[in-house]
């Protein structure tokens, strides 16, 4: 007599369930590399066959060798070329356009692009062309010509501001960090304008007090993010601790290339304004 024996019960008894589930993603990984480059719409553009099948090309000049991608585009570019499997980037003026249609088209944003900022609800990170028009055209009276002409008072006043500080360094011998000292300027600038508050930032003699490293570590995290956008919500979910710092795993590239996780008071700033938004205080750093 023969008795009926179910699939999931061969494979459970012969233990060959790990290695059929590597086949299908094996199997898997090739029809998408077939798929990529032999059947995509994208598939008669030239460009580098690796950039073609997968992102990890981008991610590798991005985040291994520390944002030399534009550069590496610059060198493989012909008028036309395939940068990653979704996306062509264009060096011809003509095609401009084509590509900013204004009210007569439609044009969504990749969400693969957006996605490393982690605001889905704002009006940058928006990918429905329609949802990011009614975004944007919420927001656009307040950069209107007017509007702006009525800030220039606070303009005046924050530099000002910046220029007494500076004045206060010359003759002690020690350098000022412009760049700290610009970033200081505009947060004020922004803040009192976007929040109806400002933050004093340049009342800060050292310019120290301010977001520019929070900025750049969410820039550097950019392309992480896009390759696992996993990563930003498991962050922000990670309790802040009880010291000013909130520690924060991130994936960078030390000097040498090689893939590091470092601890990053910097990223752990960028995360936690993304939380309170509003929130920038004395003690924000």
């Amino acid at each position: 007599m023969y008795s009926s024996v179910s699939i999931t019960q061969l494979l459970s008894h012969a233990n060959l369930g790990p290695l059929v589930v590597v086949a299908c993603l094996l199997l898997y990984a090739l029809a998408l590399v077939c798929y990529r480059i032999y059947l995509h719409p994208l598939r008669k553009f030239p460009g580098p066959k690796l950039a073609a099948v997968s992102f990890w090309y981008e991610f590798y000049y991005d985040v291994v060798k520390g944002g030399q991608y534009t550069f590496e585009i610059g060198r493989m570019h012909e008028e036309y070329v395939r940068i990653n499997p979704e996306k062509l980037h264009c060096n011809d003026p003509a095609f401009i356009d084509i590509l900013y249609t204004g009210s007569t088209g439609k044009r969504d944003k990749f969400g693969f692009q957006t996605s490393q900022f982690g605001t889905p609800e704002a009006t940058f990170g928006t990918v429905s062309h329609d949802v990011h028009r009614l975004r944007r055209g919420a927001l656009s009276h307040f950069f209107s010509k007017a509007s702006i002409k009525k800030l220039d008072p606070v303009i005046a006043d924050k530099v000002r501001r910046l220029c007494e500080q500076i004045e206060r360094h010359a003759g002690s011998g020690k350098p000022v960090t412009i760049s700290m000292a610009f970033s200081c300027m505009t947060t004020d600038i922004v803040t009192e304008y976007a929040f109806t508050r400002t933050y004093n930032f340049l009342d800060s003699p050292t310019f120290e007090s301010n977001l520019h490293d929070a900025i750049v570590e969410g820039a550097l995290m950019g392309p992480v993010i896009k390759q696992f956008p996993w990563l930003q919500p498991l962050l922000q979910s990670i309790p802040e601790s009880e010291s000013p710092l909130m520690i924060s795993i991130v994936l960078c590239a030390n000097s040498d290339g090689a893939l590091m996780i470092k601890l990053s008071p910097g990223m752990s700033s960028f995360l936690r304004f993304q939380k309170t938004r509003l929130y920038i205080g004395p003690d924000f750093q």
